[in-house]
């Protein structure tokens, strides 16, 4: 099996099992990551090969599980790799790359491919996209204007100092400045009285 092979066998199984998926953690956003990755891979000159199948597996728990969707995942997806022809240390690495995306596990990134896939899920997390992400998971979760509102003060503000690549980092900056502006806008509009 070729590596594109493999990646177009990862992907299948991704989007299989994501498409579908509420809340903001579904196939849209998978393939997002992954273009977000890619380009940040090739940037950063990251093993290619490692973070693609990482970021088309790194939610891969999400419809299912009720913790950690990070842990589970990279055992998820373990057992999936395992049943590939997958070198055991590209195994390793995808995997150690999924348990440490999330925002919530607070994982510290080691490697440059974790770097990569935790700025890759975080810069989906920002921007024009982000806030749509913030809402509609709000709405399926019924959560309340003012309590997406807090979320996005609460975490989406964050993610510009919590960037590992220098690409990364780049890339938050006008997202960052972007969920700024929309804050100050809402605020004002929510402030006036008629």
């Amino acid at each position: 099996m070729t590596s594109q092979q493999l990646i177009d066998r990862v992907r299948a199984k991704a989007k299989q099992t994501l498409t579908g998926a509420g809340s903001g953690h579904d196939w849209d956003h998978t393939y997002r990551v992954w273009q977000l990755a890619k380009y940040l891979a090739k940037e950063e000159q990251a093993n290619l090969l490692v973070v693609e199948l990482a970021a088309w597996l790194h939610d891969l728990a999400r419809p299912t599980a009720k913790q950690d969707h990070a842990l589970a995942g990279a055992k998820l997806a373990r057992d999936f790799l395992q049943s590939l022809p997958v070198e055991p240390e590209v195994v390793e690495q995808v995997v150690n790359c999924i348990a440490k995306h999330s925002f919530s596990g607070r994982q510290p990134a080691v490697t440059l491919e974790e770097q990569v896939i935790q700025d890759a899920d975080r810069l989906d997390a920002l921007g024009a996209v982000g806030l749509a992400r913030c809402f509609a998971y709000g709405e399926t979760h019924q959560r309340s204007l003012t309590r997406s509102i807090d979320h996005i003060k609460e975490k989406l503000l964050l993610l510009k100092g919590l960037m590992n690549t220098k690409t990364g980092q780049q890339l938050a900056c006008d997202r960052h400045q972007f969920v700024e502006q929309f804050l100050t806008q809402l605020q004002t509009e929510i402030a006036i009285n008629l």
